[in-house]
Formats: structure tokens, C-alpha cells, sequence
């Protein structure tokens, strides 16, 4: 394993405030161990994300008639390639990866 560089330190730091924020991250150490659990987080709320575009938005009944008028917008969002992660995925990468996060920082 190569070290991270002070711009990738500075760069994953800046990446998890965003995510986790800055009171949260401070104390963490930028190493290649964090690296490797956020590739994952990452890797896991982008598969999140790309489910999601497959689920009809909210209505008071989604029946099959609102599903039918949805299938643009879901073909449209499943073929973007964006690359955004939805909120509620980000959410829950960051809940169930904090942990192990912190634990990376220290080397364990």
C-alpha cells in the first residue's frame, strides 16, 4: 500500500466533513485504510442510488396508471449516469459506515 499524498489526505478530509461533517472527522487520520471503506460506502450508495431510479416518486396511490405515467422519468433517471447519490442512500451509507470508518483512521 502506497501512502496517501497531503492533497488526497486533504481531499478524502474534505470529502468525509461533507458527508459526516467536520466535528465528526476532525480527529480522523487520512490514511489508505480510510481510503478503502469509503470506496466501499461509496461503491454501496451509488448501487442505492441507481435502485432508486427505478422507484416511482411519491403520490397518494401508485397504481398502475401512475407507475405508467412515471416510466419516463424513471427511464430518464436510470439512464443519466449522474452520478448523485440520493439523500436517503447517502444517509444510510453514513450510518452504517461511520463506524468503521473511525476504527480505519486509527489503523484497526
Amino acid at each position: 500500500m502506497m501512502a496517501l499524498s497531503d492533497t488526497e489526505k486533504t481531499d478524502l478530509s474534505i470529502i468525509l466533513e461533507k458527508v459526516f461533517g467536520f466535528q465528526e472527522t476532525s480527529h480522523w487520520n487520512m490514511n489508505e485504510q480510510v481510503l478503502e471503506v469509503v470506496s466501499k460506502m461509496a461503491k454501496e450508495a451509488q448501487q442505492c442510488s441507481n435502485a432508486m431510479d427505478y422507484v416511482p416518486r411519491p403520490s397518494y396511490f401508485v397504481g398502475k396508471d401512475f407507475f405508467k405515467k412515471q416510466l419516463r422519468d424513471i427511464a430518464r433517471r436510470a439512464t443519466s449516469g449522474e452520478g448523485e447519490f440520493y439523500d436517503i442512500c447517502a444517509k444510510s451509507a453514513r450510518y452504517k459506515w461511520r463506524f468503521e470508518i473511525e476504527r480505519a483512521s486509527q489503523g484497526l
